[in-house]
């Protein structure tokens, strides 16, 4: 399999050289990778790339189904994240299990490509 340098490397800083994290970051971007392609397949999208992010900010979160390339992102930054595995995830606040940035995280957090912050 052929990772992507942007790829590595941004699990590289973001796991501060951890083997093991930065390892499962790889092949979780590089899963993601995947179904986003496939994706773009059934759509006849261009195909994903981690180092072109989807542009679009939206006005409200979009409950529905995003385009290949912001799900892409979202995998991506969800690999990125270092919010603990074990924090539960809340279905009533935005905040809570995530990385978020009212919390002050500018990487990990969910793309405005689908995702509009209530901060």
């Amino acid at each position: 399999m052929s990772v992507p340098k942007s790829l590595a490397d941004a699990c590289k800083t973001e796991m501060k050289n951890d083997k093991d994290d930065t390892a499962l970051c790889i092949r979780t971007g590089m899963a993601g990778k995947s179904v986003s392609d496939l994706f773009s397949d059934l759509g006849k999208l261009p195909e994903t790339k981690f180092e072109t992010p989807d542009a679009k900010v939206v006005k409200s979160t979009d409950h529905n189904h995003p385009k290949a390339q912001c799900r892409l992102d979202t995998y991506f930054q969800g690999s990125l994240c270092d919010v603990g595995m074990n924090e539960d995830v809340s279905a009533t606040d935005e905040v809570t299990g995530t990385c978020h940035p009212k919390l002050g995280h500018k990487i990990g957090t969910r793309p405005l490509c689908w995702f509009k912050p209530k901060i």
